[in-house]
């Protein structure tokens, strides 16, 4: 049985796809909190590989298999027009190469990973 209608469930792709996105600017853009205990910088390139793999995934689960490397693709460009944004037009922001290059490590390791972890803890034959 389905519980959700083919209506309900396009708009819960894109309200939720809109979502992902906001959350992701907002992440992209906000200042990290200044804690000298750690090296931020690495945590810095991890935090960027985690928000794009998650962004990924949840792509990767509302769009169709044939349509997934384009909307990949688009991710990391996006991931480069944030750096961009970020380095023209907020003020104490620089554009960094190395995070732009975590963005789509992030989307690398997405379509990687999560084909193997699906096939291991979710029956695909049902």
């Amino acid at each position: 049985m389905n519980l959700m209608s083919d209506k309900t469930n396009f708009y819960f792709q894109i309200i939720g796809s809109f979502s992902v996105l906001v959350l992701l600017i907002y992440l992209h853009f906000m200042q990290a909190p200044s804690i000298d205990l750690i090296n931020l910088n690495q945590v810095d390139k991890l935090a960027h590989v985690l928000m794009f793999f998650l962004t990924m995934m949840w792509f990767m689960y509302v769009t169709a298999k044939p349509h997934q490397l384009l909307v990949g693709v688009s991710l990391i460009l996006f991931g480069l027009v944030l750096e961009y944004i970020q380095m023209n037009f907020l003020p104490d922001r620089t554009f960094e190469w190395l995070d732009w290059i975590a963005d789509g490590i992030g989307v690398v390791l997405c379509f990687f990973i999560v084909p193997v972890l699906t096939d291991k803890f979710f029956d695909s034959s049902v």
